[in-house]
């Protein structure tokens, strides 16, 4: 199938396979959403309150996008996100597990952060923060958990939250 017109749809829009030589010329615009499950290959694409434009580059403004599989990254990763919470320990030299429920050989990357509300201390503390006393923490991704760690100089930081974001492949 070879379009040369724009299209114009008041539903949903479901590509199943553009693979197979099919091509389209033009712009697609359905009030419903576009759901792609194997490849796109348009110029512009209009969803409402959006504007994504292609070409070997596609630029996207004004739209929340929602993957529900891996997002691929150039030529040979793909790689999805995960974000837990916890509770920092609430005393010195104990430790909280966070479970991760991954193969933790294809975790790629982990930040791990305590959110605290201290004073005018900054909300944000990364792990082996020394500059200011009370605020040392540190952590260690195991086959089943993020483990946070308290110890002497992590006063500041008990019971406060812990926030974990993981990137993956598949």
């Amino acid at each position: 199938m070879n379009l040369q017109n724009d299209l114009v749809f008041k539903n949903k829009i479901v590509v199943n396979d553009t693979t197979d030589g099919d091509s389209f010329s033009g712009s697609i615009k359905a009030s419903g959403g576009i759901s792609v499950t194997k490849g796109v290959y348009a110029n512009s694409i209009s969803l409402p309150g959006s504007t994504i434009t292609g070409g070997s580059l596609l630029n996207i403004s004004n739209s929340l996008i929602n993957l529900n599989s891996f997002t691929k990254l150039g030529d040979n990763i793909s790689i999805k996100m995960k974000k837990w919470t916890g509770i920092f320990p609430s005393s010195a030299n104990n430790s909280v597990n966070i479970s991760h429920g991954l193969d933790w050989t294809k975790i790629v990357s982990c930040n791990v952060y305590v959110n605290t509300t201290t004073g005018s201390i900054q909300p944000i503390i990364p792990p082996n923060f020394t500059i200011t006393a009370n605020l040392e923490s540190q952590f260690q991704i195991t086959s089943s958990d993020v483990v946070c760690f308290s110890n002497s100089n992590s006063a500041n930081l008990f019971g406060c939250l812990v926030v974990v974001n993981v990137i993956y492949t598949s």
